[in-house]
């Protein structure tokens, strides 16, 4: 095996979350990574969106001499017009995608040897007929992303912000005086309409009332702007409430909002994973709430409960919003990679070419892609 360069001993395919449960809850509490490669994510993303496609399960598990796990890949491969797509688990719900290794192992890693074991990967996997991964981050941890070496091409930037120990010391940082006073007079406007509360979601129903909300305005907004409404599906509508459910009291889920009275004018779903929050399902009420940036509100009392925690990245993920920019330090380029490995991949890069095209005019891209993109 061309991997005992760096103690590699076997390479293993696993078609179930079962079978790699084990070895994959092993690894999650050393690896390097993002969340969106995690176990408990991803078999709740199965459960409720992926298994309605006919996926094959591929979870790549690479052991060293000592029989200890040093990677995890969360593949699959599906089939799309006529062609095997091998594609990172997740779909559209994974901000990044990455492997989830050991420091040690992604430290000894080089273009040479990275290369050789994917090679040793490919010849182990069941038949497909193209490659496509996408959003695929510059670095796993501190290292560079080894799935970069084998090509890239740039796809969108993702925004970070690089926490201080102290709340009050990041908002002086990131926000002159004019702006943190103009944050405390909205709070004092709205403690004169109703009592103001920041929750952070526990109980069933306070899951069932915020994620709720979340789903309504975002399909709301989708409606509004012309994209696509993937929440019309009721995989993804399940999949927000039941990994709410099942993964806040594990502490991978933080579910927030702000209630003014008795309404709530803003929430967010999203995740905290090792020293870094996810910003994933933003929301906030419009109309007379408009003027109070109840968003803006909730996205700092966030950042505060980031920073008290010991939270070290609040990870804005993707998407080039001002308010992004406004508050990060730190941009992050991610990548997709494509590969025809048969005539068939032909196919879906063709394919790829007509929905580019076709995504130009919205009411057009609307019906093809509920026609086939369902998942």
């Amino acid at each position: 095996m061309i991997g005992n360069a760096i103690g590699i001993s076997n390479i293993e395919i696993y078609r179930s979350f079962s079978e790699a449960k084990c070895f994959w809850k092993s690894l999650e509490e050393e690896a390097e990574g993002y969340i969106f490669q995690t176990y408990d994510w991803l078999e709740n993303w199965y459960k409720h969106v992926g298994h309605h496609k006919d996926i094959q399960l591929c979870i790549v598990t690479v052991f060293n001499n000592n029989q200890k796990v040093e990677m995890i890949l969360p593949l699959g491969i599906e089939k799309i017009l006529g062609s095997l797509k091998l594609f990172w688990l997740g779909g559209r719900l994974a901000e990044y995608n990455a492997p989830l290794c050991t420091s040690s192992f992604l430290e000894k890693l080089n273009k040479t040897l990275f290369i050789n074991i994917w090679n040793e990967i490919k010849q182990k996997l069941p038949t497909f007929d193209v490659i496509h991964f996408v959003v695929q981050p510059t670095v796993v941890g501190k290292w560079p992303n080894p799935f970069l070496y084998l090509g890239k091409k740039y796809q969108e930037i993702s925004y970070a912000a690089q926490l201080d120990e102290n709340w009050e010391t990041f908002f002086s940082r990131k926000r002159n005086s004019k702006k943190r006073g103009d944050s405390r007079r909205k709070l004092k406007r709205l403690e004169k309409i109703g009592p103001l509360r920041f929750v952070q979601a526990k109980t069933a129903q306070e899951i069932k009332d915020i994620t709720s909300y979340m789903i309504d305005l975002k399909r709301k907004r989708h409606r509004e702007s012309g994209w696509y409404d993937f929440l019309e599906i009721e995989g993804y509508r399940n999949f927000y409430h039941q990994a709410a459910n099942a993964l806040i009291p594990k502490g991978k889920i933080h579910l927030s909002a702000l209630i003014c009275g008795d309404e709530i004018i803003s929430a967010h779903w999203g995740m905290v994973w090792k020293n870094r929050f996810y910003i994933l399902m933003p929301v906030h009420t419009g109309g007379k709430w408009r003027v109070y940036s109840a968003g803006r509100l909730l996205m700092e009392y966030l950042m505060e409960w980031s920073c008290n925690i010991g939270l070290e990245i609040f990870d804005f993920t993707l998407g080039e919003h001002d308010y992004k920019k406004d508050w990060s330090d730190i941009e992050m380029p991610v990548y997709q990679y494509l590969e025809v490995n048969t005539f068939k991949g032909n196919l879906y890069i063709l394919q790829n070419i007509v929905r580019k095209r076709i995504e130009k005019h919205p009411q057009l891209a609307e019906k093809v892609r509920r026609l086939v993109y369902r998942f």
